[in-house]
């Protein structure tokens, strides 16, 4: 018996000597090459601070067109104002007709009828034909333009026009010579 107890024990100062042989190998192994890996973490991170400056920069670039652009947008809109005042200001300075009571609710259709339809003044004297109109985002019509009996060419607003639907004629309250200095103003 004593045989077999020699075999099991040896079997286990083997096996622990196995065990002990094993951890000094790990010990001695080298480790993993952590200076190449903390080299290719460095190489990632500088990529994405480039990354980042250039698209730091092409928002700046976006940013500067955007602001070039509004101020672009406030400067055009300033001398659409003034231009707007100033229109404003010179249709109040012209004379206008009391329209009378069968007119004064009567309003333009917002159709291509008008075309080519003659514009009276109020005491029935004709002053032209209708060659176009401006119409507002809903279709409603804001001015006709009117070639004058002599050539020339007026917008006449749609507050100061009355469409007949009788006589299928245009009615303006302005002045005759109100109209005709109209056609010789320029804007700017």
């Amino acid at each position: 018996m004593r045989p077999s107890f020699l075999t099991a024990a040896s079997a286990l100062v083997f096996l622990a000597l196995t065990a002990d042989n094993a951890t000094r190998a790990q010990e001695v192994a080298p480790a993993p090459n952590t200076d190449a890996h903390y080299q290719a973490q460095q190489q990632q991170y500088q990529q994405q601070l480039d990354q980042n400056a250039q698209e730091q920069q092409q928002y700046q670039k976006e940013k500067q067109v955007y602001q070039d652009r509004r101020a672009n947008y406030q400067d055009q809109r300033a001398t659409y104002e003034a231009l707007r005042d100033h229109y404003a200001a010179e249709r109040a300075r012209y004379h206008r007709y009391e329209w009378p009571a069968r007119f004064a609710e009567w309003r333009l259709k917002s159709d291509s009828s008008l075309m080519n339809v003659r514009v009276h003044l109020i005491n029935g004297d004709t002053v032209g034909n209708v060659i176009g109109a401006a119409h507002a985002q809903d279709g409603v019509i804001e001015a006709l333009q009117v070639m004058l009996d002599d050539r020339s060419i007026v917008w006449i607003d749609a507050n100061d026009i009355r469409f007949d639907q009788f006589n299928g004629t245009v009615i303006t309250d302005l002045y005759a010579s109100d109209i005709r200095a109209m056609a010789r103003e320029r804007v700017g």
